[in-house]
């Protein structure tokens, strides 16, 4: 065997035991805007996709409407690839204890389930979008 079928033959076995790998997990919802999480549905939902940004929020907050458009979009540019969530903190006390939510608009990101970064304040798309960007890489190279 020469070393170019040898190295054909690697690549190809990396490539069928990453699609074994894929073909073991459960698809992805496809979610292309935000998912209004409750106490009773949080973790199920969370737990059901890789990368989450869930966005801690309140009716009376203007800080918390200005963010809203641009979670909004980035929801649907990454509409099966993440899941975008609102927590309305008055209607979900439980989540804003766990998550021990002292001010808002407080954007939590989760990978795999877990809480991994924080975003306190109403900031501009670049900031949610360098979070999810690297969560999103992060994926690919596992």
């Amino acid at each position: 065997m020469s070393d170019i079928d040898a190295e054909l033959e690697r690549i190809r076995a990396k490539k069928m035991q990453m699609l074994m790998k894929m073909a073991q997990k459960p698809a992805q919802p496809v979610y292309s805007a935000p998912v209004y999480l409750s106490d009773a549905d949080f973790d199920e939902k969370i737990n059901s996709i890789d990368v989450a940004l869930v966005d801690f929020y309140g009716e009376w907050c203007h800080p918390c409407k200005a963010i809203a458009p641009i979670l909004e979009a980035i929801a649907q540019q990454y509409a099966g690839k993440i899941m975008i969530g609102k927590v309305d903190v008055d209607k979900n006390p439980l989540l804003a204890r766990r998550f021990r939510i002292q001010s808002i608009p407080l954007v939590i990101a989760f990978y795999k389930g877990k809480p991994v970064h924080s975003i306190l304040g109403a900031r501009p798309a670049n900031v949610y979008l360098s979070v999810i960007n690297a969560l999103l890489k992060q994926k690919e190279e596992e």
